[in-house]
């Protein structure tokens, strides 16, 4: 039975001590649309009880190897009446394959001849070589990242300011000898794909390493590498580590014209020995919010691509042509879209109808409220290596998002506004609801408090702080 959700069932209601939880309607509480949410105790509650679990994990890791190993490498299904995640229908596959495709035609950067020569000397030598020297290869790619960032790239201001317009933007050109793209207000420099040290918190760094892997998996690795280097859109930064090739971390900006809008989600994966005849291992940084029906608060990531969903064709993981690249690229525009009510189990039969869109309404809503506490969490806990990435982003960023809480405090439809928090005619189809707008009023003075202490500027949005001036609004 498909349960009717109004503008007054979606907000999450939290105990009466709490002033710092969500107020307004009871829960949504139709078994294929469940919403949780956690108050800020809570959740630093769950960091700590994280960490813990952590701890205990790399104790006992001859345990977690061996379960990992009967499961496959695969995160176990659940069967205790979560929602059913996103099973992509073959319209959405073929958007991905053409994204994908004009992200593969077209590189950020092309490698000067001495290099693109030097490069294939060392792939001949290696195809010859009985062993691969893992630490070499990795050497000299940090070599010619660290190279191309000390040239100091520069960006074309004009592709910069589509930069999160939507994930069918392609990536902006950038000049010959440049790895990395550059904001062009300032001079932080925070290159798209980087080889990192340390993944001392990386979800799956108690796993086995690349070890086991052998030379025709490292060779495939350094092939994904060389892909992610060259074609990723640009709202998506990934790290790789030096010491563990095995391990992934990715982030993906929020879209314009989305709920998700400027937020930050991170994503750690995992290549197991057997990649790519398996599709990698993925987990999300919840921060124990639920912001999407295939992002869990457990950090499962449900999507058919990685085979923790069932599909067909080319719904599931390819071992001769899917990618990590294909996979983020789903997650971006498949995961984190417009109308994530939608990727609810069964009710991607509404798509179109009048009850559906009725429906999408207040959960998008509900979206962008856990978006911004989701912004809040990654604040106070950025990720390491994204540490100043996220401090930057938020500060450069933080004017909008404050300004886009505006617009939709005098109303406009959630999801509607440009790259830079501008309405668009789109914004004037409906209203936000009263539930809504007195929430976001509850979040707001600590958002413009975090965002204050990473230098973002709050000057003209500071007076919504006040709730008498939001209810003026």
């Amino acid at each position: 039975m498909m349960a009717k959700v109004g503008p007054h069932e979606v907000y999450v209601v939290g105990r009466e001590d709490d002033g710092d939880s969500f107020e307004g309607g009871s829960e949504v509480s139709d078994d294929g649309a469940s919403w949780e949410t956690v108050d800020d105790n809570d959740m630093d509650k769950l960091d700590v009880s994280t960490k813990e679990g952590s701890t205990q994990n790399t104790q006992n890791s001859t345990d977690d190897n061996a379960e990992r190993e009967n499961n496959g490498g695969a995160v176990p299904e659940d069967n205790t009446g979560r929602n059913g995640p996103l099973s992509m229908p073959f319209a959405a596959i073929g958007y991905v394959t053409r994204l994908a495709t004009e992200f593969f035609g077209r590189g950020r950067k092309q490698l000067d001849a001495s290099s693109a020569d030097g490069i294939n000397e060392n792939e001949a030598e290696s195809d010859e070589a009985p062993e691969v020297s893992e630490k070499a290869v990795n050497e000299e790619t940090t070599i010619e990242a660290s190279e191309a960032c000390d040239d100091g790239a520069h960006v074309n201001e004009t592709a910069e300011e589509k930069s999160h317009a939507t994930v069918m933007e392609s990536a902006p050109a950038i000049t010959k000898d440049s790895l990395d793209r550059v904001d062009s207000s300032d001079d932080f420099c925070f290159k798209h794909f980087d080889i990192v040290q340390n993944p001392s918190d990386h979800h799956f760094a108690a796993a086995d390493g690349q070890s086991t892997g052998g030379r025709k998996w490292v060779k495939k690795v350094q092939q994904e590498w060389n892909i992610l280097e060259k074609n990723l859109p640009d709202d998506i930064y990934v790290r790789v580590f030096e010491e563990r090739m095995d391990l992934i971390r990715a982030v993906i900006v929020g879209a314009s014209g989305t709920p998700y809008q400027d937020g930050l989600f991170f994503f750690d994966f995992h290549l197991p020995p057997e990649y790519p005849q398996v599709p990698p291992s993925a987990y999300y940084h919840s921060g124990g919010l639920r912001v999407n029906p295939n992002l869990y608060v457990d950090g499962k990531v449900c999507l058919s691509l990685l085979n923790t969903w069932t599909g067909k064709g080319n719904e599931v993981w390819d071992p001769l042509s899917s990618s990590i690249l294909q996979v983020l690229v789903s997650l971006q525009g498949l995961v984190l879209n417009s109308k994530p009510y939608f990727n609810e189990a069964g009710y991607e039969k509404q798509v179109g109808t009048v009850e559906g869109e009725k429906n999408s309404l207040p959960y998008n809503e509900n979206t962008y409220l856990l978006n911004l506490k989701s912004m809040l969490y990654i604040m106070r806990r950025p990720p390491l290596h994204f540490e100043d990435f996220v401090k930057d982003h938020f500060r450069r960023r933080g004017h909008y998002i404050l300004k886009a809480c505006k617009a939709y405090l005098e109303g406009s439809l959630i999801g509607s506004l440009t790259a830079d928090a501008c309405t668009s005619e789109k914004s004037k189809e409906h209203s936000c609801s009263v539930g809504f707008k007195l929430t976001l009023g509850k979040i707001l003075p600590r958002l413009i408090s975090a965002l204050k202490d990473v230098g973002a500027d709050c000057g003209q949005f500071e007076y919504l702080q006040i709730p008498e001036n939001i209810q003026e609004s």
